[in-house]
């Protein structure tokens, strides 16, 4: 288990006299990604399990010229499964000391280790609602390079869990599961990403397993001790073709749009209209939210460049100065569908390929209670026994729930 020490390469930095600015390197303030920000949340998930009715049939009872007979509407049960969402800090009670007060340090070691911690869980909260519920972040093919001690994984680029980068971070800890669904129980941490090569170099931590002579096949990544444990997101619900989805069997009405393209193809308003017309038609309400990778954006975005607008503020004019200025910022595009206008933001945990439109009035997260430090023990940091170290909890338990007849994609689109 590592514990925030003062002598970590990681904070040295943090411990100097000659002041400086201290550089946030991490992720931005507030909701981690768009569609967290506009899922709605509910705190009455108590007990194991929760169910509710969703109704997928209307049940007829109508008709013309005679007294039809009536027929009851068609109602299912979901049932959600909590799940148990973690994160966890140890700091050094010296390394607590050394940093209290301006003079000793740039940053507070607490309100340092807080804040990382806080942001790394909002980002693995944004992973799971674009995963599948199994917990991988990514797969390779046979054998890794590198050593025993340092593998080096080649994320692949096809299928369902091909790269993504919002999915791979330096300083987390990962497990493999191999071609035959056996959990290793050795742990890595990931040392460094190379995004133009999709590679994901490890540093053993534990255990002896060896990924450079784990053999054929394909083998998943997976964040420590998440595997099949994660909350349910939109690759589940959109790659729910049979089975069950929440208990309910696939039906008509229980069932996403899905739009493969055949071969890669470029993002375009046509392949959006066709989209939002047939969620329209399948469910007599279209979507309201367009997410796209942060690859198809920049496409799309490059495709409407004549048909963008701008406007312009006026300043007062100086010397070598423009008399107006543009602000040619941007947050989304408006889309015009039958419904009415929605917007099309993007998401780096989207897959690069890939594109989805959902009404996020048909999904919700239901929690046992919001997320928060654990300190039913009337304080936060508690003394780990035998060292002179404290630790911390923060977390939750809940499920997200997406209806998949709100929920559309269009993959296989070119990057």
């Amino acid at each position: 288990m590592a514990i925030t020490v003062l002598s970590d390469a990681d904070y040295s930095a943090l411990f100097k006299r000659t002041y400086g600015e201290y550089g946030d390197n991490l992720y931005g303030s507030g909701a981690e990604d768009p569609l967290e920000s506009q899922m709605p949340k509910k705190f009455d998930f108590y007990g194991s399990e929760h169910r509710f009715p969703v109704k997928i049939g209307f049940g007829g009872g109508t008709g013309y010229g005679t007294l039809p007979e009536a027929n009851s509407s068609k109602n299912v049960d979901v049932v959600l499964t909590r799940k148990k969402a973690y994160a966890r800090m140890n700091l050094d009670r010296e390394t607590i000391i050394a940093s209290r007060g301006r003079e000793g340090a740039f940053k507070e070691a607490t309100q340092e280790e807080t804040l990382g911690k806080l942001k790394s869980f909002n980002r693995t909260q944004a992973c799971a609602l674009y995963n599948d519920g199994t917990g991988i972040l990514g797969q390779f093919s046979g054998n890794a390079t590198g050593t025993a001690a340092a593998p080096v994984l080649t994320i692949i680029n096809t299928g369902t869990y091909r790269f993504r980068q919002g999915f791979f971070e330096e300083g987390d800890f990962i497990q493999v599961v191999n071609a035959a669904s056996n959990l290793l129980t050795s742990r890595w941490e990931i040392t460094s990403v190379d995004v133009g090569n999709r590679t994901v170099n490890l540093s053993r931590i534990s255990g002896s397993d060896d990924l450079t002579a784990i053999g054929a096949g394909t083998h998943s990544v997976v964040l420590q001790g998440s595997w099949n444990a994660s909350p349910m997101g939109l690759m589940g619900v959109h790659n729910f073709t049979s089975g069950s989805l929440y208990s309910v069997s696939f039906a008509r009405r229980w069932s996403s749009y899905r739009r493969v393209l055949s071969s890669a193809a470029l993002i375009t308003p046509d392949l959006f209209n066709e989209a939002v017309l047939q969620m329209d038609q399948r469910s007599g309400e279209g979507p309201n939210l367009g997410i796209l990778s942060t690859v198809q954006m920049q496409k799309f975005l490059s495709q409407l460049e004549d048909k963008k607008r701008y406007s312009t503020t006026e300043v007062t004019s100086r010397p070598n100065r423009l008399a107006n200025k543009a602000t040619v910022s941007f947050t989304g595009i408006e889309f015009t569908g039958p419904r009415g206008t929605f917007p099309l933001v993007s998401s780096r945990y989207v897959r690069d390929d890939m594109v989805f439109l959902v009404n996020s009035n048909k999904m919700m997260r239901k929690h046992a209670e919001k997320f928060g430090w654990f300190d039913e023990d009337r304080t936060v940091l508690l003394r780990m026994q035998d060292q002179d170290a404290y630790e911390a909890r923060y977390g939750g338990y809940y499920e997200n729930f997406f209806n998949p007849l709100f929920v559309g994609a269009i993959e296989g689109l070119s990057v």
